[in-house]
């Protein structure tokens, strides 16, 4: 009898390996699937910011390319620019707006809206520019408020409108390529040839063919996805940041941080308001009353950035030095009724948070100097006035430098007496009808320091004297949505104002 072998008919030969040409074939395959879907991936990605573009317009939006690189490296030329309609009730300083072009008939320019003047015109401002634009806004010219920024979705229209045909061919000509590549079909692995990859191998192979080509309408969806993730994040930084230039046209990267809040309904427009929400190295602090009380900065005096959450937002920082401070609006006569109101927080039992006072800028302390808000010796906050040559005062129960967040309200009115409210409540200790004339003086709203004497007989109580740690005047801390009003607010006023927040 025969060997198994010759019974069978076959011998065990060696195994079987892959040759050369099947391992270049299947090399191949995996090149050519590869392509196809970074080519798809691309396509959907663009794909995704078209549709970004295209579904607020379509939703009743204004669709607007950037023309170009003025606001670069935020907003580059090309971008798209979404933005909804408003009136000019509806306006709010530091917002960037479309609006009529003043200088092209038939063209619009987006800006950014930095004061409204007496006459209700509006002022833009871009960031590039060292001064607001020389000609003003009429309300009715006003179209919409920007909101949203999809990258890069504009060039194909960009490079037509501007005749940069180079760019506009290579663009066409790389789409085509990608679409080419996108269609191409990649062969599944065949049967096994004599010498070829063993079926297991194929098998698997054609498993994975399969699971590849059936992503692209994942893709197609994880694009749209990403597209909208990435245009939002811009949504807060293009538009709450300031604007610059002619048509279509953004300006610089820097600016402001969040977008500008209204003060609630209840409250009447103040005379000036910080909200410290601009990033720009300029000197100056836009005044978001739109009476264009700007705020000039001194070298001890700077932005401090946070977030856009509820109480988390930028803020002002002053050192504790006598240049730690700001210098809001022009000078006027010491006004004999008035509110100012500011977020403040800060560990120090010292120092000058706002008040008035008749030098302009350090190191020239004010020689007449009162209607102020101070942190004493105990902690405690002070409110104090001058009348007929003498302090008077209202304070806190309680001490404020813990290092929280805290919302302080003064009032003053003749007749009417002098009102503190710390966090929404009023204080106790309170001088209720300060007798005699309060003074009447040339002079400027300062916030971060000023003179605070407080020698007797005629000092301010517990006022910190100078020392090592800075002067007595000097405030170490941080300052957040500052108001000054020439009304005194009421009690309802004053606790609606604490609820507003920061």
């Amino acid at each position: 009898m025969g060997s198994p072998e010759q019974l069978t008919g076959t011998s065990p030969g060696p195994p079987l390996r892959s040759s050369p040409d099947a391992s270049e074939s299947a090399a191949a395959a995996w090149l050519i699937l590869l392509a196809a879907l970074a080519a798809r991936l691309i396509l959907a990605v663009a794909l995704g910011f078209a549709f970004w573009s295209l579904l607020p317009v379509a939703l009743g939006f204004t669709s607007t390319v950037v023309m170009s690189d003025s606001m670069a490296p935020r907003i580059r030329a090309g971008d798209v620019v979404i933005s909804r309609s408003i009136t000019a009730r509806e306006a709010r300083i530091g917002t960037v707006v479309l609006v009529d072009d003043p200088d092209w008939a038939g063209r619009m320019r987006l800006h950014r809206l930095v004061a409204i003047d007496p006459a209700g015109d509006l002022v833009l401002r871009g960031d590039a520019n060292g001064s607001n634009d020389a000609a003003r806004i009429t309300p009715d010219h006003l179209h919409s408020v920007g909101f949203l920024r999809v990258p890069a979705a504009g060039l194909p229209i960009l490079w037509l409108r501007t005749g940069q045909y180079g760019p506009l061919a290579a663009g066409i000509a790389a789409t085509a390529v990608l679409l080419a590549l996108a269609r191409l079909e990649v062969p599944e692995p065949g049967a096994p040839r004599p010498g070829g990859v063993r079926g297991h191998q194929v098998t698997a192979m054609a498993r994975r063919v399969r699971r590849l080509r059936s992503t692209g309408p994942l893709l197609l969806v994880a694009a749209v996805v990403v597209t909208a993730g990435a245009a939002a994040p811009s949504a807060r930084a293009a538009f709450t940041d300031t604007t610059s230039t002619g048509a279509e046209q953004f300006a610089t990267a820097t600016g402001f941080a969040c977008a500008s809040r209204s003060l609630p309904a209840a409250l009447p427009t103040p005379w000036a308001y910080y909200e410290y929400q601009y990033r720009s190295p300029a000197s100056t602090e836009p005044d978001s009353s739109g009476l264009g009380h700007e705020g000039v900065f001194h070298a001890g005096a700077a932005h401090a950035a946070g977030t856009c959450a509820p109480g988390a937002s930028d803020s002002l920082t002053v050192d504790g030095t006598d240049a730690g401070f700001l210098t809001a609006g022009p000078t006027v006569l010491s006004p004999t009724t008035f509110t100012i109101a500011t977020w403040f927080r800060t560990r120090s039992p010292r120092g000058r948070i706002i008040g008035f006072g008749s030098e302009p800028a350090s190191p020239s302390a004010s020689l007449y100097y009162d209607r102020h808000l101070y942190v004493d010796t105990a902690g405690r906050l002070v409110f104090g006035v001058r009348t007929s040559g003498f302090p008077r005062l209202c304070s806190s129960s309680g001490a404020v430098d813990d290092g929280a967040w805290h919302h302080a309200v003064a009032t003053y009115a003749d007749g009417a007496g002098m009102h503190l409210y710390l966090d929404g409540q009023p204080a106790i200790a309170c001088d209720p009808d300060p007798a005699g004339q309060i003074g009447a003086y040339n002079g400027y709203w300062r916030l971060g320091y000023d003179t605070l004497d407080a020698a007797a007989p005629d000092g301010w109580t517990d006022a910190a004297a100078d020392s090592a740690a800075g002067p007595g005047g000097a405030f170490s801390g941080s300052l957040d949505e500052t108001a000054i009003w020439t009304v005194a607010l009421s009690p309802a006023q004053a606790s609606a104002l604490y609820g507003f927040g920061h």
